[in-house]
């Protein structure tokens, strides 16, 4: 009987997942400067189930990773001792710092940073849910202090 339940259960789950739409969305920019270059993707996918709900509307599962990747050009004597960065959208945003103690230098020049988020929740039917909305030809601003210098890149969408 318990091998029963087990076998119901999992073609329940298979009939659920083939019964569903899954939606990619993939965004990847770029963007330079004097001494930084810098990427940033974010990748989602969209799950929408059969499971409905009142006032047309159906069950979505969502989940998003977004990275930010800086590679400093210059040497690591040049980056010093001390870095912080951040970049904000209206849609996504995120910050770090490092410190070095003992006035010792970094020993890379290549510093990421990476996130996400996830859920469920019911949207109309009639409606796209998008979990990272970019439009075409937005950009996204990332401000870089590092050994009391700032500079400030626009990543483009590629």
């Amino acid at each position: 009987m318990k091998y029963f339940i087990t076998i119901v259960l999992f073609g329940a789950v298979l009939f659920s997942y083939f019964n569903s739409n899954i939606t990619w969305y993939k965004h990847l920019f770029s963007g330079e400067s004097e001494h930084w270059t810098a990427t940033f993707s974010s990748v989602s996918h969209v799950l929408e189930t059969d499971q409905e709900k009142p006032q047309n509307q159906h069950l979505v599962k969502y989940m998003t990773k977004n990275k930010l990747k800086l590679t400093f050009k210059g040497s690591l004597e040049q980056l010093g001792t001390h870095l912080r960065y951040s970049y904000e959208h209206h849609a996504i945003g995120g910050s770090a710092s490092d410190r070095k103690s003992n006035k010792s230098t970094f020993h890379y020049k290549v510093f990421t940073s990476s996130g996400g988020s996830g859920g469920e929740m019911y949207y109309p039917k009639d409606m796209e849910f998008i979990p990272v909305h970019i439009e075409e030809g937005e950009t996204i601003p990332v401000k870089i202090e590092w050994d009391g210098k700032t500079e400030t890149l626009t990543l483009k969408k590629q």
